[in-house]
């Protein structure tokens, strides 16, 4: 992060790590202050009790925790570490224990080099302006000098609140499906060697199923071939593992990424030339958690063929701008208005209810699935097959630190490429153009009904861009 920018977006900051003192970079002193902003910032707004941190697996976590946490205390607020812990389980502590505000010290699906913060206010994430405001105090403060204690604090870690989490997620898919509705059906967990560990395949064992674990343990590297983000290395472990793939009790795969708040799942479709590997997304996850719903949201990157489903079974469908804060502003809207609207989500795993967290939750989403599916007498490979997709490619483009990428975007050359992308898709395809949140990178995204239009209209742009960085 370079000097004096907003401190991310509103699924936090992220970036390498490092030992490096400086303002804007991924060290302690970074996370000391921003975390000093936020618990300002609640304080003034009247807010009261504990502020709940933890942190994913990766190993710069602990030292930036307890900077974390250092910056809290200057305020003499009490905090709640959890230590190793997923992002909703936190979350999920502080909206039903009283916090007054959520840290989680992770990168997500990034690499394990990288590190993150995401703080959040209560437990729900921030609006863009809280984010404007938490970095306006932030840069401040770097300009008046250090104010944050510089000895590591270590608190008492309160494992018992993980334990009193996955209680919480065990009783809500029991309430809707039964106490052990995953009995006799088999399973394999992706942890991706991150915050959930395995936690989330004890959570199945707990309903009934059978599972075998890939990347549930602390050995391996967060996110490294594992993981929501990368489904290549569950994908290798299936096909190395035909027994699991051919048991007639074998429903599917679920994948969490490193902090645990997506799933991810693979599906096994029979064919003549044998098994096939199928990835199923977050379209297909939110097409069976619409049934019997009034109507779900999501955001622009929703796949065609879902929201033609949807229209045809009578569920209502809106679109919001990307990242699961806008997907729960857009639940929140209809539900001023009167509309029972709780569920939505994103293609890449984030699934909300808003009766349970205001973003996403890997785990308990991830549960849910499984019962839903085995509820149904399906398995996910059907569950891929029961929705027609339209055909999308997605690229990015990342930028050096010294280029702003509205003026990438704003280009005269780049403009007359995506207009002419965007006719010629015209009503049989849609297209996406933005710059990344969290990371220097300009994300393109195309969608329609003929896979060869979509990935000249994608590619063209790459082109585009790419040529506007060597001018």
């Amino acid at each position: 992060m370079s000097e004096q920018t907003q401190l991310g977006g509103t699924d936090g900051f992220r970036g390498p790590a490092t030992l490096k003192h400086g303002p804007g970079l991924i060290n302690e002193e970074t996370f000391a202050l921003a975390t000093y902003a936020l618990v300002e910032r609640q304080l003034e707004h009247g807010e009261k009790g504990p502020l709940i941190i933890g942190q994913d697996t990766r190993e710069s976590g602990t030292r930036l925790r307890h900077a974390a946490i250092s910056g809290a205390l200057m305020h003499g607020v009490e905090v709640w570490d959890m230590g190793i812990a997923p992002t909703p389980a936190l979350q999920k502590v502080c909206k039903e224990l009283g916090g007054m505000a959520t840290v989680a010290i992770t990168a997500s699906h990034n690499p394990a080099e990288d590190n993150g913060w995401k703080g959040m206010v209560g437990s729900d994430k921030p609006t863009k302006e809280v984010v404007a405001d938490i970095s306006r105090r932030y840069w401040g403060y770097t300009e008046r000098g250090p104010i944050i204690m510089k000895r590591r604090v270590k608190l008492p870690r309160k494992l018992e609140l993980l334990s009193w989490y996955e209680a919480k997620v065990i009783n809500d898919i029991q309430k809707e499906f039964g106490d052990i509705p995953l009995e006799g059906k088999l399973f394999v967990v992706d942890g991706a060697n991150g915050a959930a560990q395995g936690l989330t395949a004890e959570i199945f064992r707990c309903l009934g199923a059978q599972v075998e674990e890939f990347s549930c343990g602390t050995k391996g590297r967060i996110n490294d071939g594992c993981g929501a983000a990368d489904l290549s290395g569950l994908k290798n472990f299936l096909t190395a593992n035909p027994e699991i793939t051919n048991n007639p009790n074998f429903v599917g795969a679920v994948a969490n990424d490193g902090d645990a708040d997506r799933v991810m799942s693979v599906g096994v479709l029979n064919s003549n030339e044998g098994p096939q590997l199928v990835e199923v997304n977050g379209n297909h996850l939110m097409g069976s958690h619409a049934l019997g719903q009034t109507g779900i949201a999501g955001t622009e990157y929703t796949n065609s063929g879902l929201v033609q489903v949807l229209k045809a079974e009578g569920i209502g469908f809106e679109y919001c701008a990307n990242g699961d804060v806008f997907v729960t502003q857009k639940l929140r809207e209809k539900q001023a208005d009167g509309e029972d609207w709780t569920r939505g989500g994103e293609f890449t795993g984030h699934h909300i209810d808003t009766n349970w967290l205001s973003s996403g939750d890997g785990i308990r989403m991830a549960a849910w699935f499984a019962a839903f599916a085995a509820s149904h007498d399906l398995t996910f490979g059907e569950i891929y097959s029961s929705l027609p997709l339209w055909n999308e490619k997605m690229s990015k483009v990342r930028l050096p630190a010294s280029i702003n990428s509205a003026s990438i975007l704003e280009s005269q050359p780049v403009k007359a490429v995506l207009a002419k992308a965007t006719d010629s898709l015209a009503s049989a395809g849609r297209l996406v153009v933005r710059a990344s949140g969290t990371e220097p990178v300009i994300r393109i995204w195309g969608e329609g009904k003929k896979r060869s239009a979509v990935e000249t209209v994608v590619n063209d742009l790459e082109t585009a861009i790419r040529n506007r960085l060597d001018k």
